[in-house]
């Protein structure tokens, strides 16, 4: 898995369908990032559950995203797509967090649950 950071700077249409596995749904998106000074763009494949959240963010709302790169062949000719798996706001590392897409005009209260014991009574 492999792990960027960037702004959304473009996105499809929601594609869905129906196949002999059930419903499926594709969005294309992509992210600004700058290299050696230049603004340059990295174009994702987003399905299932992620499309929704990816097409309820603003333009220019910096993202994390998990993906994995699939390559195929057809013929003689080679394809490959970036696969988003997991996309989140992103959080500055003071604020580690985050949240996930879509989420980000919800107010969550939620308990602090110390699994590791770290502030364990003495």
């Amino acid at each position: 898995m492999l792990h960027i950071t960037g702004r959304l700077s473009d996105k499809s249409l929601i594609s869905q369908g129906t196949s002999k596995f059930g419903q499926w749904k594709i969005l294309r998106f992509s992210i600004e990032k700058q290299y050696k000074g230049e603004k340059i763009k990295i174009f994702f494949t987003a399905k299932g559950r992620i499309t929704e959240l990816i097409d309820k963010l603003d333009y220019k709302t910096k993202i994390e995203i998990d993906f994995y790169p699939k390559c195929d062949k057809v013929g003689e000719k080679y394809y490959t797509e970036l696969v988003a798996e997991e996309v989140t706001l992103y959080s500055s590392k003071q604020n580690t967090y985050g949240a996930f897409v879509g989420m980000e005009n919800v107010e969550v209260d939620a308990d602090f649950r110390d699994d590791l014991q770290i502030h364990k009574k003495m």
